[in-house]
């Protein structure tokens, strides 16, 4: 399985899913399916919901 990320809003984001707008008739529909399939956010473009996953930054040291 290919993993798809997003670079958006200077966050980077792992796609899930990507479904036509037209496919959801309001926004609770869109809400109930981001948390069917356990996502903690949506991105919208014109046409299009992209259903997404944070990518969360670590810190670390490094050892020399």
């Amino acid at each position: 399985m290919e993993i798809k990320f997003l670079n958006h809003g200077g966050k980077l984001w792992i796609l899930k899913r990507k479904f036509r707008k037209e496919r959801f008739s309001d926004m609770n529909h869109v809400k109930e399916y981001r948390e069917w399939i356990n996502c903690n956010h949506v991105l919208q473009d014109n046409t299009h919901y992209l259903f997404v996953d944070t990518v969360l930054d670590i810190e670390f040291e490094e050892i020399a």
